[in-house]
């Protein structure tokens, strides 16, 4: 368990496992702590009851023109997929971008140096799961990669310089300010 009380393999709360754990091995009862399948199908359960739609992706990484307006890189703000098409993002693996016009927006986990992505819908009903957007990331990834699809392909700027304490503490303050 968790020090928030979330327990089992999935971490689920109290109150979403009554509400979404289900029997996933078919022995008749639900456990999340030693049964792989039960605590999947739950997780499963789970985004569908958040509003996970079948056949429609996460999102995809994308290449961002070189003249791309950083300030809209916000996984907050939402436009319809027209938009970036017109704006010139084109799938880092050469694909076409996401079919339709529904809503998308751009996620750049390590600023601008590093690898874009452009979520969809689904991408926030894994937030729903956990609120951390590098959580919902990993997990798309890696849903991906089970299917067999490509891995990230942009690189991770490595050449960065941490902050140190007081820059981190000064920084705080001028947020604050």
């Amino acid at each position: 368990s968790s020090w928030a009380g979330a327990f089992g393999q999935t971490q689920f709360t109290p109150t979403t496992f009554v509400k979404y754990a289900t029997d996933g091995d078919g022995d008749g009862r639900i456990d999340l702590w030693s049964s792989p399948a039960d605590a999947l199908a739950s997780a499963a359960n789970l985004l569908a009851g958040q509003g996970w739609k079948a056949g429609e992706g996460w999102g995809c990484e994308v290449t961002l023109p070189k003249n791309f307006a950083y300030a809209d890189a916000d996984i907050d703000d939402t436009r319809p997929l027209s938009e970036w098409r017109s704006r010139g993002l084109r799938r880092a693996d050469g694909g076409a971008l996401p079919s339709g016009d529904g809503p998308a927006s751009i996620y750049l986990p390590a600023g601008a140096r590093g690898p874009a992505f452009l979520v969809l819908p689904n991408f926030r009903v894994i937030l729903k799961y956990n609120n951390a957007a590098s959580y919902a990331l990993a997990v798309a990834v890696l849903g991906d990669r089970i299917v067999g699809r490509p891995g990230i392909r942009g690189d991770w700027p490595r050449d960065d310089r941490p902050m140190s304490r007081d820059e981190r503490v000064r920084f705080q303050q001028a947020l604050a300010a």
